[in-house]
Protein backbone atom coordinates (compact mmCIF):
# COMPACT_ATOMS: atom_id res chain seq x y z
CA UNK A 1 0.00 0.00 0.00
CA UNK A 2 2.97 2.51 0.71
CA UNK A 3 4.48 1.50 -2.61
CA UNK A 4 1.28 2.36 -4.22
CA UNK A 5 0.77 5.44 -2.33
CA UNK A 6 4.25 6.65 -3.52
CA UNK A 7 4.04 5.30 -7.32
CA UNK A 8 0.50 6.78 -7.97
CA UNK A 9 1.74 10.60 -6.27
CA UNK A 10 2.74 12.75 -8.91
CA UNK A 11 4.62 15.35 -6.34
CA UNK A 12 7.73 13.00 -5.37
CA UNK A 13 9.06 15.93 -2.79
CA UNK A 14 6.03 16.32 -0.95
CA UNK A 15 5.22 12.49 -0.41
CA UNK A 16 9.13 12.12 1.11
CA UNK A 17 8.50 15.35 3.00
CA UNK A 18 5.27 14.51 4.75
CA UNK A 19 5.25 13.55 8.15
CA UNK A 20 2.55 10.75 8.04
CA UNK A 21 4.55 8.94 5.47
CA UNK A 22 7.46 9.24 7.81
CA UNK A 23 6.26 7.52 10.50
CA UNK A 24 4.48 5.13 7.58
CA UNK A 25 8.03 4.18 6.48
CA UNK A 26 9.63 4.18 10.19
CA UNK A 27 6.58 1.56 10.73
CA UNK A 28 7.11 -0.58 8.17
CA UNK A 29 10.82 -1.13 7.39
CA UNK A 30 11.34 -2.66 10.94
CA UNK A 31 9.90 -5.69 9.38
CA UNK A 32 11.78 -6.30 6.75
CA UNK A 33 15.36 -5.61 8.58
CA UNK A 34 14.02 -8.17 11.02
CA UNK A 35 13.14 -10.58 8.29
CA UNK A 36 16.49 -10.13 6.94
CA UNK A 37 18.75 -10.24 9.71
CA UNK A 38 16.51 -13.55 10.77
CA UNK A 39 17.87 -15.19 7.61
CA UNK A 40 21.36 -13.75 8.40
CA UNK A 41 21.15 -15.55 12.17
CA UNK A 42 20.15 -18.75 10.49
CA UNK A 43 22.93 -18.95 8.02
CA UNK A 44 25.45 -17.64 10.64
CA UNK A 45 24.22 -20.68 12.98
CA UNK A 46 24.57 -22.97 10.34
CA UNK A 47 28.29 -21.66 9.25
CA UNK A 48 29.15 -21.94 12.96
CA UNK A 49 28.65 -25.53 13.10
CA UNK A 50 31.56 -26.40 10.71
CA UNK A 51 33.91 -24.24 12.48
CA UNK A 52 36.07 -24.76 15.91
CA UNK A 53 34.92 -23.72 19.35
CA UNK A 54 36.81 -20.62 19.05
CA UNK A 55 34.90 -19.30 15.98
CA UNK A 56 31.82 -20.82 17.44
CA UNK A 57 32.00 -18.32 20.47
CA UNK A 58 32.95 -15.01 17.91
CA UNK A 59 29.64 -16.68 15.72
CA UNK A 60 27.74 -17.20 18.91
CA UNK A 61 28.18 -13.42 20.18
CA UNK A 62 27.61 -12.10 16.82
CA UNK A 63 24.57 -14.11 16.63
CA UNK A 64 23.47 -12.13 20.12
CA UNK A 65 24.07 -9.11 18.70
CA UNK A 66 21.85 -9.82 15.92
CA UNK A 67 19.74 -10.67 18.06
CA UNK A 68 19.63 -7.23 20.22
CA UNK A 69 19.42 -5.37 16.77
CA UNK A 70 16.48 -7.25 16.17
CA UNK A 71 14.69 -6.18 19.03
CA UNK A 72 15.57 -2.76 19.10
CA UNK A 73 14.22 -2.47 15.69
CA UNK A 74 10.95 -4.18 16.57
CA UNK A 75 10.55 -1.04 19.42
CA UNK A 76 10.58 1.35 15.99
CA UNK A 77 6.91 -0.78 15.21
CA UNK A 78 5.33 1.05 17.99
CA UNK A 79 5.11 4.43 15.81
CA UNK A 80 2.06 2.43 13.96
CA UNK A 81 0.18 3.86 16.70
CA UNK A 82 1.01 7.22 15.27
CA UNK A 83 -0.66 6.72 12.47
CA UNK A 84 -4.05 6.84 14.14
CA UNK A 85 -3.03 10.28 14.39
CA UNK A 86 -4.15 10.84 10.86
CA UNK A 87 -7.56 9.64 11.50
CA UNK A 88 -8.26 11.70 15.06
CA UNK A 89 -9.28 15.32 15.28
CA UNK A 90 -8.27 15.35 19.26
CA UNK A 91 -4.87 14.21 18.19
CA UNK A 92 -4.40 16.42 15.17
CA UNK A 93 -5.14 19.27 17.92
CA UNK A 94 -3.08 18.41 20.37
CA UNK A 95 0.29 17.87 18.03
CA UNK A 96 -1.04 21.18 16.58
CA UNK A 97 -1.10 22.66 19.73
CA UNK A 98 2.61 21.40 20.19
CA UNK A 99 3.39 23.09 17.08
CA UNK A 100 2.75 26.18 18.06
CA UNK A 101 3.72 26.13 21.25
CA UNK A 102 7.74 25.45 20.11
CA UNK A 103 8.87 29.07 20.57
CA UNK A 104 7.61 29.03 23.90
CA UNK A 105 8.91 25.95 25.07
CA UNK A 106 11.94 26.96 23.40
CA UNK A 107 12.55 29.68 26.05
CA UNK A 108 11.20 27.53 28.96
CA UNK A 109 13.92 25.21 27.85
CA UNK A 110 16.51 27.58 28.01
CA UNK A 111 15.37 28.69 31.11
CA UNK A 112 15.74 25.48 32.64
CA UNK A 113 19.28 24.63 31.07
CA UNK A 114 20.51 28.20 32.86
CA UNK A 115 19.18 27.56 36.16
CA UNK A 116 20.65 24.14 36.01
CA UNK A 117 23.81 25.37 35.28
CA UNK A 118 23.39 27.99 38.13
CA UNK A 119 22.27 25.55 40.87
CA UNK A 120 24.65 22.85 39.61
CA UNK A 121 27.25 25.39 40.07
CA UNK A 122 26.58 26.67 43.78
CA UNK A 123 25.74 23.39 44.87
CA UNK A 124 28.81 21.76 44.04
CA UNK A 125 30.66 25.15 45.81
CA UNK A 126 28.98 23.79 49.08
CA UNK A 127 29.41 20.44 48.80
CA UNK A 128 32.49 19.57 46.92
CA UNK A 129 34.23 19.01 50.49
CA UNK A 130 31.20 17.46 52.04
CA UNK A 131 31.83 13.37 51.83
CA UNK A 132 28.88 11.87 53.19
CA UNK A 133 29.89 8.83 56.17
CA UNK A 134 30.92 5.73 54.30
CA UNK A 135 31.73 7.27 51.17
CA UNK A 136 35.19 7.94 49.95
CA UNK A 137 34.17 11.18 48.29
CA UNK A 138 31.60 13.95 47.71
CA UNK A 139 28.62 12.94 45.15
CA UNK A 140 28.97 16.41 43.76
CA UNK A 141 32.98 16.40 43.05
CA UNK A 142 32.22 18.39 39.98
CA UNK A 143 29.98 20.66 38.65
CA UNK A 144 29.40 18.16 35.59
CA UNK A 145 28.67 15.50 38.08
CA UNK A 146 26.26 17.59 39.83
CA UNK A 147 23.72 18.48 36.77
CA UNK A 148 22.18 14.92 37.51
CA UNK A 149 21.33 16.35 40.50
CA UNK A 150 20.39 20.08 39.25
CA UNK A 151 17.70 18.14 36.46
CA UNK A 152 15.93 16.02 39.45
CA UNK A 153 15.58 18.94 41.32
CA UNK A 154 14.21 21.32 39.47
CA UNK A 155 11.66 18.92 38.05
CA UNK A 156 10.74 17.98 41.21
CA UNK A 157 11.30 14.23 41.05
CA UNK A 158 14.07 14.01 43.54
CA UNK A 159 15.12 10.89 42.95
CA UNK A 160 17.15 10.46 46.73
CA UNK A 161 20.83 9.31 45.16
CA UNK A 162 22.03 13.22 45.82
CA UNK A 163 21.67 14.90 48.87
CA UNK A 164 23.03 17.88 50.49
CA UNK A 165 25.13 17.22 53.46
CA UNK A 166 25.44 21.40 54.18
CA UNK A 167 23.27 24.42 55.21
CA UNK A 168 24.18 25.56 52.30
CA UNK A 169 23.90 23.31 50.06
CA UNK A 170 20.42 22.40 51.17
CA UNK A 171 19.22 26.05 51.01
CA UNK A 172 20.22 26.36 47.41
CA UNK A 173 18.56 22.91 46.72
CA UNK A 174 15.14 24.64 48.29
CA UNK A 175 15.75 27.33 45.88
CA UNK A 176 16.35 25.28 43.43
CA UNK A 177 12.84 22.78 43.87
CA UNK A 178 10.88 26.49 44.01
CA UNK A 179 12.24 27.75 40.71
CA UNK A 180 11.95 24.53 39.13
CA UNK A 181 8.25 24.63 40.32
CA UNK A 182 8.19 28.13 38.77
CA UNK A 183 9.78 27.10 35.25
CA UNK A 184 7.22 24.06 34.94
CA UNK A 185 4.26 26.54 36.04
CA UNK A 186 5.16 28.89 32.76
CA UNK A 187 5.79 26.01 30.41
CA UNK A 188 2.33 24.28 31.16
CA UNK A 189 0.46 27.86 30.74
CA UNK A 190 2.32 28.65 27.82
CA UNK A 191 1.24 25.42 26.14
CA UNK A 192 -2.28 25.21 27.61
CA UNK A 193 -2.50 28.83 25.66
CA UNK A 194 -1.97 27.23 22.57
CA UNK A 195 -3.93 24.03 23.10
CA UNK A 196 -6.99 26.50 24.06
CA UNK A 197 -6.25 28.89 20.62
CA UNK A 198 -6.12 25.92 18.88
CA UNK A 199 -9.44 23.91 19.67
CA UNK A 200 -11.46 26.89 19.39
CA UNK A 201 -10.28 27.24 15.62
CA UNK A 202 -11.37 23.68 15.46
CA UNK A 203 -14.77 24.72 16.82
CA UNK A 204 -15.18 27.67 14.69
CA UNK A 205 -13.93 25.58 11.38
CA UNK A 206 -16.05 22.77 12.66
CA UNK A 207 -19.48 25.04 12.72
CA UNK A 208 -18.23 27.33 9.84
CA UNK A 209 -18.68 23.54 7.83
CA UNK A 210 -21.84 22.88 9.50
CA UNK A 211 -23.45 26.27 8.20
CA UNK A 212 -22.21 25.41 4.58
CA UNK A 213 -23.97 21.92 4.69
CA UNK A 214 -26.72 22.72 5.63
CA UNK A 215 -27.03 26.17 3.42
Amino acid sequence: EFLTRAYAINDAASFTTNGYNIIDFLAIFPGYIELGMSIFASASLVEESDQNSVHHAAGSLRTLRIVRMVRLIRVIRVLRLAKVARHSKHLNTIFRGLSEANSGLLVVTLLMGFCMVISASLEHFFEYEAVPIGAEYSQFNSIPATFWWSLNTLTTVGYGDMIPQTAGGKAVAGVTSVVGVVIIAIGVSLVNLNFVDVYRKELANTKMMQVARTS
